[in-house]
């Protein structure tokens, strides 16, 4: 059985993939292979050249397939027609593989996650494998039920086996997932493609197993594989802002606290040195052209009330740590 990693990204997010793709490949312990979606041609030829060229390198067997999807699927700001590629892979790659987003990491291990695809196959009533999610969005199907962790999952990881997909995908005919989507008003589905998978699964589903994957980054429940919990990726962040970020985190009581997201920006930002270093050292022709794609991801502006309060706050630290210095003197 050939080990494939499945992803589906448009132009944005060509950088994340490689530095995904990067630590795959420094921890890998066998042979891999990687499939990328190119959903409706928003992943550009000058994109797939230095994908190629960066997996060529490191001499990762890889495919790009075109994925068309209907145009009229939910998207917003946030969510690009892309993320519908993972529904996409599932109907027509037509083999076993573990979905990821590209704003994941793998650390030494990571390719214990393939023996869940074995698990997965031990239960033909398990449309996929995922991590379980503690959700309060209730789909219509669901609303009844106390114990959402049973029912929901996240679809940043997903493990696909093609007869399980095959099997429990026929019920719902042809276009199965697109059918769905077009009812999402009428079932109440809030998170585009991750409730359309949520729906057919009707909590049928394997919990993979605990330590393979994690989102968001924990440092009390480290994992093979993470993914980022964040709407503000760590890539879009220079050094010199993250205090303000982090301090943001706290202020308005976000899910993964100013701590976690430290965790999450330190592990991201060690791999992608690595990665530069790395294409540096190879000679990579093409490295001046990476190295300005990755400028150009850094988009977070912190919020100039922010800034103010923050700088305020910076101030008054060393105003009261020299007056207690005199104080002591």
């Amino acid at each position: 059985m050939k080990n494939i990693v499945a992803m589906s990204i448009d132009d944005n997010y060509v950088w994340p993939l490689l530095s995904l793709s990067y630590s795959m490949w420094k921890n890998a312990e066998g042979d891999f292979e990687i499939v990328i979606a190119n959903v409706n041609g928003t992943l550009s030829a000058s994109s797939q050249e230095i994908i190629g060229s960066v997996l060529g390198v490191m001499q990762i067997p890889n495919r790009i397939v075109g994925a068309r999807v209907p145009s009229d699927v939910k998207t917003d700001s946030r969510i690009s027609i892309a993320a519908y590629g993972r529904l996409w892979l599932a109907d027509n790659l037509k083999e076993d593989f573990v979905y990821l987003d590209a704003d994941s990491l793998a650390f030494a291990g990571w390719q214990e996650i393939f023996t869940e695809i074995r698990e997965l196959k031990d239960h033909p009533n398990y449309l996929v494998g995922a991590l379980a999610a503690k959700t309060n969005r209730g789909l219509n199907w669901r609303s009844e039920q106390a114990d959402t962790r049973q029912l929901c999952f996240h679809s940043t990881c997903l493990i696909i086996s093609w007869e399980n997909w095959h099997t429990n995908t026929e019920k719902f005919g042809s276009q199965s997932w697109y059918s769905i989507s077009k009812r999402s008003t009428e079932l109440n589905l809030l998170a585009h493609d991750q409730d359309i998978l949520q729906f057919m699964a009707q909590g049928n589903f394997l919990h993979i197993r605990e330590g393979l994957f994690e989102l968001p980054i924990r440092p009390t429940r480290p994992a093979l594989i993470i993914s980022s919990g964040s709407w503000i990726k760590p890539w879009s962040i220079r050094e010199e802002h993250l205090p303000v970020r982090i301090y943001e985190d706290i202020v308005n009581h976000r899910r993964a606290g100013g701590a976690f997201f430290l965790d999450e920006y330190t592990a991201f930002k060690s791999n992608e040195i690595e990665l530069l270093n790395y294409l540096r050292e190879v000679g990579l022709k093409n490295t001046a052209k990476i190295e300005n794609l990755r400028e150009k991801l850094y988009t977070y502006k912190p919020p100039s009330l922010l800034m103010l309060k923050f700088s305020l706050i910076i101030k008054l630290e060393k105003f009261l740590s020299v007056f207690h210095t005199r104080k002591i003197a």
